[in-house]
């Protein structure tokens, strides 16, 4: 653990402080010899007060310089020891700072590995998912417009064999538009149960089984909203990880413009 930069004692009054003392005793012996130095004028028979004076306030003034030089190279060695402790502290600072954006680019790093794969899939979900919103409003739109033509065909089971397959007598006859319609959104049904394979969605409610040639048009209609709904659940399932990528790069954002303001 470092050693804290501050020290936890109170400092004494500035009154108290070396310095302050040293010079207010100096100043007391600087007056004191002028004062003999002047009686040795008045009087030069008592010159042996004066160089009793003079030597003494020669070994004063020397003890306290070496008393200021003493306490000089102990605030040299204090500023040495704070700055040293300060560019520790500073160092393993930035070390700490440094580790933690590395540690969250490897984060990173594998997330986006893990999570690539998942990523083209909730694009190819969300994809299909609209692809099935089309499915449901192109046979919604079949059964309205049929129900308001002036010649209808039975759509109850809008897509049993006998609308959505053709024989071979029936090739030369013109079709009414119903069941043109019903043969271009049957081959639209074929081509995104396909892509529902060929992505591993085969456990969506549309994929798990054939065309449904037997059902009403609203449980048609109903398998088509739950398919849709699946697909986009699934692909929010899929991008989650993103959004947690998302949030790591923000963090690793603010750390980096942080740091230069730390540091």
């Amino acid at each position: 653990m470092d050693t804290p930069i501050s020290d936890t004692k109170q400092a004494p009054p500035s009154w108290r402080t070396p310095s302050v003392i040293i010079a207010t005793a100096v100043l007391g012996c600087n007056l004191i010899w002028y004062y003999l130095n002047i009686r040795h004028w008045e009087n030069p028979q008592e010159h042996i007060v004066a160089i009793a004076v003079n030597i003494v306030m020669t070994l004063a003034l020397s003890g306290a310089l070496v008393y200021a030089l003493v306490l000089n190279l102990r605030d040299i060695g204090r500023e040495k020891k704070l700055r040293v402790a300060m560019q520790r502290q500073e160092k393993n600072h930035k070390a700490e700072l440094e580790y933690a954006c590395a540690d969250k680019m490897r984060t990173f790093e594998q997330k986006l590995k893990a999570t690539q794969s998942a990523l083209v899939m909730a694009g190819w979900a969300t994809l299909l998912a609209e692809d099935a919103l089309w499915l449901f409003n192109q046979l919604r739109e079949i059964l309205s417009s049929n129900d308001a033509s002036e010649h209808p065909l039975d759509l109850s089971h809008p897509l049993r064999l006998g609308l959505i397959s053709l024989d071979m007598s029936q090739e030369a006859e013109p079709l009414p538009w119903q069941r043109l319609r019903l043969l271009s959104f049957r081959d639209r049904c074929t081509a995104h149960k396909r892509h529902l394979l060929d992505r591993s969605l085969s456990n969506m409610p549309f994929a798990k089984q054939a065309i449904p040639n037997e059902l009403e048009a609203d449980a048609i209609l109903t398998i088509l909203a739950e398919h849709k709904s699946a697909l986009s659940d699934r692909a929010r399932e899929l991008a989650a990880p993103y959004r947690e990528i998302a949030e790591i790069l923000d963090e690793i954002r603010i750390r980096e413009n942080v740091m230069p303001e730390v540091l």
